[in-house]
């Protein structure tokens, strides 16, 4: 996954898919996980881009 541009899936990824998402949107979906949204964003680079 890519923060603000395309994305794949990271392997914490339950579904992968391509299109755009942006940095509030990934803390959205960190936080009621129980992720740290830093390091979810962080891994997500790793994976697939930057923000």
């Amino acid at each position: 996954m890519a923060i603000g541009e395309f994305y794949t899936a990271c392997p914490d990824a339950k579904y992968c898919s391509i299109g755009k998402i942006k940095k509030h949107q990934t803390e959205d979906y960190a936080r009621p996980r129980g992720l740290m949204p830093v390091l979810f964003i962080e891994r997500s680079q790793k994976w697939g881009g930057s923000l």
